[in-house]
């Protein structure tokens, strides 16, 4: 757990209820599409409304791996959200919540914040806008 900063204490709390939500109540397929769709978009939307907040990254990112085991990630909704996501990735950048990669194109937001991640990695959606705000 993070120490000492409470922005930080409060968001690993929210990351940590999120999850134990997701795994106690949460029966497959009893959140409908339209609540995991609105879930990520109201993650991804405390990011660009607030360019301040440096710990929500996290969270939307949790929320991402929520939607995609909920089937919905080709929804449109879901795609625009992941473009807001990219134009937030620069808050990946140094924050000590993002300690590992993994096997999907948001868990490395902090590589395509510095222009590492391979391109051809991500999906054809975020592809272009990613090119355009960090790799030189």
């Amino acid at each position: 757990m993070p120490g000492g900063d409470g922005a930080a204490t409060i968001l690993f709390v929210r990351v940590c209820v999120h999850r134990l939500f997701v795994a106690l109540w949460v029966v497959p397929g009893e959140l409908n599409m339209t609540d995991w769709v609105e879930e990520y978009r109201k993650a991804v939307a405390g990011l660009t409304d607030d360019p301040e907040d440096e710990f929500g990254l996290s969270f939307a990112l949790s929320v991402r791996d929520d939607v995609k085991r909920a089937g919905v990630g080709k929804n449109k909704k879901v795609r625009q959200a992941d473009r807001d996501l990219i134009r937030s990735a620069r808050k990946a950048i140094g924050d000590p919540l993002m300690i590992e990669d993994g096997p999907e194109w948001w868990d490395n937001i902090e590589d395509i914040a510095r222009g590492k991640y391979p391109l051809e990695k991500l999906p054809e959606h975020v592809r272009e806008l990613a090119r355009e705000l960090y790799y030189k």
